[in-house]
């Protein structure tokens, strides 16, 4: 009776054995496929960075675009293998904070992108970035704790929590 309970047991668990051994394979091509269009799409981004910087424009006008050139520091380190351009951003951010980090919201972000990237955030671009972030945060109320300015919103809260 045993072995009958292990046949029957064996030959039940076949066809799902067999299915782990042909999903796994799809699910490793999936990953494959997925892995490489995050890196043609980091390739995209670290090429629109020009200088460090990604440039934007408006009604005719183009400028360095900091906010924007911390979404795609973000997304680079998240794909890996853009050591080159992700250093040549974290340069360009610390030479052009003081710039750059006039609002709440940039200086949330700024601490951000320092933190994420490995940097002192308490000493960055020549600016403690902490100690600007804390003292921008409502500290009693009902908004204690969030980010005064008129720029903060739940995204750009993100930065302050993050940092």
């Amino acid at each position: 009776m045993e072995h009958t309970t292990r046949r029957l047991a064996a030959l039940a668990a076949a066809p799902l054995l067999a299915g782990v051994l042909v999903a796994a394979p799809q699910a490793a091509q999936a990953d494959d496929q997925q892995t490489s269009q995050a890196q043609a799409a980091g390739a995209w981004l670290a090429d629109e960075v020009k200088g460090g910087l990604v440039q934007s424009s408006y009604d005719g006008f183009s400028y360095d675009d900091y906010g924007l050139t911390i979404d795609v520091l973000y997304a680079l380190r998240a794909v890996g293998g853009f050591r080159g351009e992700t250093t040549q951003i974290v340069d360009a951010l610390e030479a052009g904070a003081s710039g750059y980090a006039t609002s709440d919201a940039a200086k949330a972000k700024l601490l951000g992108a320092a933190t994420v990237a490995g940097q002192d955030p308490t000493s960055f671009g020549g600016i403690n970035l902490v100690t600007a972030t804390e003292g921008a945060l409502y500290d009693s109320g009902a908004n204690e704790g969030r980010l005064k300015g008129d720029y903060s919103s739940a995204f750009t809260q993100s930065y302050a929590v993050q940092g």
